[in-house]
């Protein structure tokens, strides 16, 4: 019998695509800040900077995390895998810079 989890088409990212994903949401949300503080009178800075910041994460986690890392139905529970994705998404600057690091290091070692 078959998971559900199993069922799904398997959708691989390249890793040249998660750098350039990754690569423009540091982009995104470096034009995001500097935008939120120019224009500071509108709306603000202390709402929709955390805001941007968890929308970024968001994004990075459904498209890179779930292109890159495949979880084993049998280590995996989900403790962990909820850690992993709640970590990636708090701390996504440095996360998806490790982990697409270490993805890089595999591919060449």
């Amino acid at each position: 019998m078959y998971d559900a989890i199993d069922e799904r088409p398997a959708t691989r990212l390249s890793l040249f695509a998660a750098i350039v994903i990754y690569v423009a949401c540091l982009f995104a949300w470096l034009f995001f800040f500097v935008g939120v503080h120019t224009h500071r009178n509108v709306v603000p800075e202390q709402v929709l900077l955390p805001v941007g910041y968890l929308v970024i994460g968001w994004v990075l986690n459904r498209i890179v995390l779930r292109g890159l890392a495949r979880w084993h139905h049998v280590s995996s529970n989900l403790a962990t895998v909820v850690r992993s994705k709640v970590f990636a998404l708090l701390f996504w600057p440095m996360s998806y810079a490790w982990l697409i690091f270490l993805v890089l290091l595999n591919k060449v070692l």
